[in-house]
């Protein structure tokens, strides 16, 4: 969602607080990985551990249930990764690999998790700051985000990775992108910090009015007649697809605990999918309940991973039509359609 840098300890908290935009650096460029003090770096990792842990361990080996196609629940089996189609080839167990981009940190990996399969790899944009995927009559929309490298873009999902369609330009440099869906002729697109919904035309791109919302902007997905937006909590806000005013609330939960970070959204077959910033996780949610009745473990995905830390895992977006999803992160050069199961 973020840049990692962004993050500072905070001696309240003893974990992490958002710098005021004075603090931040208005561009990634020459941003590394050694740009991160050693006490913050310790810190990033102290605070991912502590809010994937919060919730990993409340579920328990075994204990996260998925709903089969029956309608009846059963266990989710230990995660594994395995891969079908002329693309694919094996990539391992789906309990290690790099949660974040910072190198190993099994911490942040679910104890418990579903089976991914790899349908296919494509290629994706390497200077793209991922923050949001959709698909639409057979193209792949994706907003992406950073200080002057914010837009939208639309082109057929079997193109090359910058073969667009149309493309707008960026948001002025001092926006920060987010994530965006598209919800009848009409795409919405997030700020991160500055309260603007940018509402656009889904065929042209072209801006056709604003809004204004409170706190933060993340991930966005449409759920029937309404849209769901997060904003980096354990809080989905329920709004109007046409006034983007707030509606409701869902409070996500792991077995009662709050499963914080949700970022990028997708919302199909009556559940809501998000990313879990900094960690491989994908989860599902139950939005009549906010319950987590599904995780996912894509550690395996893109290794190895670029050396930008924050090139992490972002992006999800349904297929229309198929039981698979294609899945991405900032930066990265590959991305791959999957089978959650």
């Amino acid at each position: 969602m973020r840049h990692i840098a962004d993050f500072v300890p905070s001696p309240r908290f003893s974990g992490l607080s958002r710098p005021s935009r004075s603090q931040r650096r208005p561009s990634r460029t020459g941003r590394t990985a050694a740009a991160v003090a050693p006490a913050t770096l310790a810190a990033i990792l102290a605070f991912t551990a502590a809010c994937s842990s919060d919730a990993v361990d409340s579920a328990g080996s075994g204990d996260v249930q998925e709903t089969s196609a029956n309608g009846e629940m059963g266990s989710i089996d230990g995660g594994s990764l395995s891969t079908a189609g002329p693309n694919a080839g094996s990539i391992g167990s789906g309990n290690s690999g790099s949660a974040d981009g910072l190198g190993s940190s099994r911490a942040a990996q679910p104890d418990t998790t579903g089976e991914v399969e790899v349908v296919r790899e494509l290629g994706h944009d390497s200077a793209a700051f991922t923050q949001g995927l959709e698909m639409r009559e057979g193209e792949l929309y994706e907003s992406t985000g950073d200080y002057g490298t914010s837009w939208v873009s639309a082109r057929p999902l079997d193109s090359g990775p910058t073969d667009y369609r149309v493309k707008t330009d960026p948001l002025p440099g001092r926006e920060f992108g987010e994530g965006m869906t598209i919800t009848g002729n009409t795409l919405w697109q997030l700020t991160w910090k500055d309260g603007i919904a940018y509402k656009r035309d889904a065929t042209t791109l072209e801006e056709t009015g604003r809004a204004e919302y409170d706190g933060e902007g993340w991930g966005l997905c449409t759920l029937g007649d309404q849209l769901v937006m997060s904003d980096g909590s354990n809080k989905l806000t329920l709004r109007d697809p046409e006034t983007f005013e707030p509606t409701g609330e869902i409070n996500v939960t792991l077995k009662a605990k709050g499963v914080d970070n949700l970022n990028e959204l997708d919302c199909s077959d009556g559940r809501i999918y998000a990313n879990v910033w900094m960690t491989d996780r994908i989860v599902r949610i139950d939005p009549s309940s906010g319950e987590v009745d599904a995780q996912w473990d894509l550690g395996q995905l893109q290794q190895p991973r670029p050396s930008d830390p924050d090139a992490v895992l972002n992006g999800i977006a349904k297929v229309p039509g198929s039981d698979t999803f294609l899945v991405t992160g900032k930066m990265w050069p590959n991305m791959y359609e999957v089978r959650l199961k």
